[in-house]
């Protein structure tokens, strides 16, 4: 009776894996150092606008006068 050792079949997936991944990730790097669809290259972003950082001007706090208590 031939046992399969789970080493080795865990091995054997792994290294599929990692081939997988490889072939994936060097195409991907061809195809955006060739140019590639621009679409696939580079995903639509909105331009963000920076707001240069200004304070507020603070508004003069108009002093309220405090009523005296009258002594009795």
């Amino acid at each position: 009776m031939i046992t399969r050792n789970p080493l080795n079949v865990t091995s054997r997936l792994l290294k599929s894996c990692i081939l997988k991944t490889v072939i994936v990730l060097s195409t991907l790097l061809l195809l955006s150092a060739c140019g590639g669809s621009s679409s696939e290259s580079e995903p639509y972003t909105q331009p963000v606008t920076v707001e240069p950082l200004v304070p507020a001007p603070e508004a003069p706090v108009p002093e309220t006068p405090v009523p005296e208590a009258p002594v009795p």
